[in-house]
Order: structure tokens, then C-alpha cells, then sequence
């Protein structure tokens, strides 16, 4: 996309100008483009007169100028939209490069979805019988490949309404806006609406109890057991009854020198009364070079610390965080706050104390 893309947008929305009209538009003017130039595309219908446009800052700045000056010149606005969306075969590259790096990830799929979904593209309902295309590749298709045509979709769902209300007067349905602009998608339907009795909720917040200034989000998680790393492998535990008490293995420390039950020798502050617990599989690892911090260092540090670190890389990760990708991903406006249940790893050092037994004091 070059360097400017920040102050170039990738996405015009146009106004008062009627689909065809806007359709011969864009084939007049990708005729003229170079081969190499991606050709601007239809991304989105709203209504009669009112669509978005997909494609390169330069060539879009070109179709403003063509709209504005049409015979009976549309309205053209921006959108802030710095990449390519609802792009069609050009963005299927894309849409599989996606794909093949989040495949390792697990994402919910058709068996938990609560309500039907639609496609924004033909309106009809995606079929969750339909198991050869996972629910996360519908969506990525959706959002990179397929153009919306909300004209249509919210037609299909009208008539699917009408439908319920003849077998049940008791029929019921709301619209809810997700998103500062979701109410602007009503459109020329605002009437229709209120002559159907559907509640509108404009934005999601109006349907939300009134937020406590010290409500918490949890939007990322870490998790790190004995006998299992992560939710789901916590779940298991759970699920299973799964004791992981173990006894305490060598790489911790030796317990025989602590633990001697039936020596008949006197109890002494250093000698242990039992030999099991639970531990985590393996809690030595440690990214040096990630964290910037010396393998001698790191091998002074308090284990805690050291967990710690990587915890606060992963629930990051969890939460989808990617540094600089957008205005919102700013690193300045994020933090990492931590509470830790004990400290004393360092005082309680006797041997082989190194000059980085204590980093950072």
C-alpha cells in the first residue's frame, strides 16, 4: 500500500448517486488504470443511492472527481479505512494468507452460535449444517472477499420476519447497532421499521445497565497449571477430577536431603514433613532474546519473575494485541499491571549468589 497509507483511506462512501450510475462509473474508470494497478470495486450497498467504494487512495480520488461531476453529482465522504475490505477476487490472497496464520488458533464454531447468521452478501442464512467451511473462514472470506449488499440482506430479513409473524402475533425482533455509524444503516428502512413495530436499539450501550467507572473487561487471558497449560487444559483438570499433586521432582531440588521420615534423626528447621505438591511442568523456559535480558541475568532472576514475563506476552496475544498495527494499538496507551502473591525468592538465596541475583534494584 506504500507509505502514505495512514493518509490515504481505501474506502469512499457515495451518496445521492444510484448503484448502476456508480457501477458504469467504476468500469469507465478501471479501464483507463494500468494492469498492475489493483481496479476499485463495489464494496458495500446501503440503499438506492448510497454505496462505498474499495480500492487504492489515487484511483479513488479519480472516481470523486468523475461523481462530482456528473450531471446530477453525488455526495462523496471518506471513510477512515486504511485497507482493503470486501475486495473480491483480489483480496483472496489475502483472505488465505489470514486464514493459514490463525490456523493454529481455536475459534468458536457453528455448533456454539445462539442465533442464525447471515451472509451479507446474498442474505440468505449461512447453513451451520455446512461442515467442510469452518464459521472462522465464512467471516474472513466475508470481510476480505465478499462485497456487502446490505440493500438486500436487510430484505431477506424482513421477509423472514414477516414470515414468523403470520405463525406467531407474538413474534418479536430487534435491531441492535454495533458500532458509532450501525443506526446510519437503517437508512431509508426507518419507516418501514416502526410500521413493523421493531425495536431499534442504536447502539449496543443503550441495551447495557449504566458501567461503573471501575467495571474490568477481561479481554485476555494466561493461564499457566500444574499438569496443564492454558483454559482448556485447566478445564480438562476439572472435567476429569485430575488430581496433579506429584512428588517433587529432581529438578526442583533433591527432597531425600529433606525429606527422611523414618531416620529417626531430629527434627531441624530445614527438614521437610512431606514430599509432594504441584508443580509446573516446566516452568525454566525463558525467551532471552525476546525480553532483551542476558542468559545470565535471566538465570539470577526469581522464577516468578521470569513466569511472569511470559504471562503478560500471552494474555496480550489473547486479547489480539499487535503493537503499532493501528492508531488504537498505540504502545504508549498500553500497559501491563500486575499483582504478585509473594516475593521472597530473593531473600531466602544462600548459594551461588551472582551479581544479577536481584535485577533491578
Amino acid at each position: 500500500m506504500g507509505p502514505d497509507w495512514r493518509a490515504s483511506p481505501c474506502v469512499l462512501s457515495i451518496f445521492k448517486t444510484r448503484t448502476p450510475q456508480v457501477e458504469n462509473c467504476l468500469s469507465e474508470l478501471n479501464s483507463t488504470l494500468d494492469a498492475s494497478d489493483m481496479p476499485l470495486r463495489l464494496s458495500a450497498i446501503f440503499d438506492e443511492d448510497s454505496t462505498s467504494v474499495t480500492g487504492p487512495g489515487r484511483s479513488l480520488d479519480k472516481l470523486k472527481s468523475t461523481i462530482s461531476s456528473l450531471p446530477e453529482p453525488g455526495t462523496c465522504r471518506w471513510a477512515h479505512v486504511h485497507g482493503f475490505y470486501h475486495g473480491g477476487d483480489e483480496m483472496k490472497q489475502v483472505s488465505d494468507q489470514v486464514k493459514n496464520d490463525i490456523c493454529g488458533i481455536e475459534f468458536p464454531n457453528w455448533p456454539v452460535l445462539h442465533a442464525s447468521l447471515r451472509s451479507t452478501a446474498t442474505g440468505q442464512i449461512f447453513q451451520a449444517n455446512d461442515k467442510s467451511v469452518s464459521l472462522l473462514s465464512r467471516a474472513v472470506e466475508n470481510i476480505f472477499c465478499d462485497f456487502v449488499d446490505w440493500k438486500l440482506t436487510w430484505e431477506a430479513a424482513m421477509a423472514d420476519y414477516a414470515k414468523k409473524t403470520r405463525h406467531d402475533s407474538n413474534a418479536t425482533i430487534r435491531v441492535i447497532g454495533i458500532g458509532p455509524s450501525a443506526k446510519s444503516l437503517l437508512g431509508a428502512n426507518k419507516d418501514k421499521i416502526r410500521d413493523a413495530g421493531i425495536q431499534v436499539i442504536g447502539h449496543l450501550s443503550e441495551e447495557l445497565d449504566m458501567i461503573v467507572d471501575d467495571d474490568i473487561a477481561i479481554v485476555g487471558v494466561s493461564a499457566n497449571f500444574p499438569g496443564e497449560k492454558g483454559l482448556d487444559g485447566f478445564w480438562n483438570i476439572i472435567s476429569d477430577a485430575r488430581s496433579c499433586a506429584t512428588e517433587i521432582p529432581g529438578s526442583r531440588f533433591n527432597v531425600s536431603d529433606y525429606h527422611q521420615p523414618n531416620s529417626g534423626a531430629p527434627n531441624t528447621p530445614r527438614q521437610m514433613g512431606s514430599k509432594h505438591g504441584n508443580f509446573l511442568d516446566n516452568p525454566f523456559t525463558f525467551d532471552t532474546e525476546f525480553f532483551n535480558i542476558s542468559p545470565r541475568e535471566a538465570k539470577s532472576m526469581d522464577p516468578q519473575q521470569r513466569l511472569l514475563l511470559h504471562a503478560a506476552v500471552e494474555a496480550l496475544d489473547d486479547a489480539g494485541y499487535s503493537p503499532g498495527a493501528t492508531p488504537s494499538f498505540q504502545q504508549a496507551s498500553f500497559g501491563v499491571y500486575v499483582g504478585a502473591a509473594t516475593g521472597d525468592y530473593v531473600d531466602n538465596l544462600r548459594d551461588e549468589i551472582d551479581v544479577y541475583y536481584s535485577p533491578g534494584k
